[in-house]
């Protein structure tokens, strides 16, 4: 197709249900540098969906509005029959992508910010995100799924080569939600999903409430997942909570993180019980710096500091928790006991030179 909408103003009205700003059902779509507002209804609204279409997608410098989620791909059937259509080679960068807070309590059905039950080859990078609303769902930043959705014929549609990376994410009432598939249905698993040098400010904090979880990963076995140097902290959730065993490839590296009551959670238990259950091989916890677990419960090789103070962040103790903070106070202050601790011999957490870098640009409201 090859269309491009470009400085283009695409919007709603405050009390009519708009479902839809972009179908991205087509091959070669790209919206880019335009103003994208009042996507809201009370069913499922978005601000760019797409499920019939193979790409490629491009979703870049836009400012971005939607209900139930400002991106989702998958969740129908493709009808271009005779092909095992996925929508593939999708990036969403530079993005300012943000829920008005008037929304919380409205009349609109508000769930997420991104979603994915079948894609491929996604790169979510260099984006703003704020205000995930627990309304309709639990108001997760990422949920991230493969789905044959109920009843349909896409026994084919997965997710996987996922890069989520470079993004500030603030505002938010839980992080990420990753499903291996959806247990009703035939479908393969979500795989190769890597979060990478991301920061999450004032998750579940008392202007946006929520369960304040980080990592949700269940129903089927999720394989090779990566979240290494990221920051992010809880007030009153857990940080990784896992519903099955034997992830292949499990790979939780060099990130800054903890707070709440459990930072590593199962049926199996807390702590390193969790791991050795939900690891399997390939995986690897090291070098992560884990605020307020009891370091004789958790797996070796990591830093347990009993307090946010204890962390040493530029900002001190309370950058932690706030969602006013500035990338340069959640970074390791110098006198910080885990400068240089990392794996690779650089912070642990994200490298905010690189997200403020990355996010320089977006036009933020």
């Amino acid at each position: 197709m090859d269309i491009i909408f470009d400085r283009t103003y695409v919007h709603g009205t405050t009390n009519l249900d708009v479902r839809r700003c972009f179908g991205f059902n087509g091959a070669r779509l790209a919206v880019i540098e335009s103003y994208v507002s009042e996507c809201h209804s009370g069913f499922d609204a978005q601000a760019v969906a797409g499920w019939n279409g193979p790409g490629p997608f491009q979703i870049t410098n836009n400012y971005l509005e939607g209900a139930a989620e400002y991106i989702a791909f998958g969740g129908a059937d493709p009808v271009v029959y005779g092909v095992n259509l996925i929508p593939s080679d999708i990036e969403i960068r530079g993005n300012y992508i943000a829920k008005p807070m008037t929304w919380k309590g409205s009349p609109w059905l508000v769930k997420n910010l991104i979603e994915f039950k079948s894609g491929g080859r996604v790169l979510i990078d260099g984006n703003v995100l704020e205000n995930s609303i627990q309304d309709a769902q639990a108001g997760y930043a990422f949920a991230l799924w493969s789905v044959n959705q109920p009843g349909s014929n896409c026994s084919w549609c997965a997710t996987f080569d996922v890069t989520i990376q470079n993004n500030l994410i603030r505002n938010v009432a839980a992080g990420f939600n990753l499903a291996g598939k959806d247990y009703r249905t035939e479908s393969p698993l979500l795989r190769r999903v890597t979060v990478r040098n991301n920061v999450i400010f004032g998750m579940a904090n008392p202007q946006i409430g929520g369960i304040g979880r980080m990592f949700q990963v269940a129903d089927g076995v999720v394989s090779d997942l990566t979240v290494e140097h990221n920051t992010f902290f809880t007030p009153n959730g857990s940080t990784f909570v896992f519903g099955d065993v034997g992830y292949p490839n499990l790979v939780k590296r060099n990130n800054l993180m903890g707070g709440g009551q459990l930072q590593l959670f199962s049926a199996a238990g807390v702590g390193s019980a969790v791991w050795n259950a939900a690891a399997g091989p390939g995986s690897a916890f090291l070098g992560n710096v884990v605020a307020l677990a009891p370091a004789g419960s958790y797996p070796a090789g990591n830093g347990y500091p009993g307090s946010y103070d204890a962390v040493g962040l530029a900002g001190g103790g309370t950058a932690a928790l706030s969602v006013s903070a500035s990338l340069n106070d959640i970074g390791l202050s110098s006198n910080s006991p885990y400068k240089g601790q990392a794996t690779d011999g650089k912070d642990p957490g994200a490298d905010v030179t690189a997200i403020a870098s990355a996010t320089a640009n977006v036009k933020q409201q």
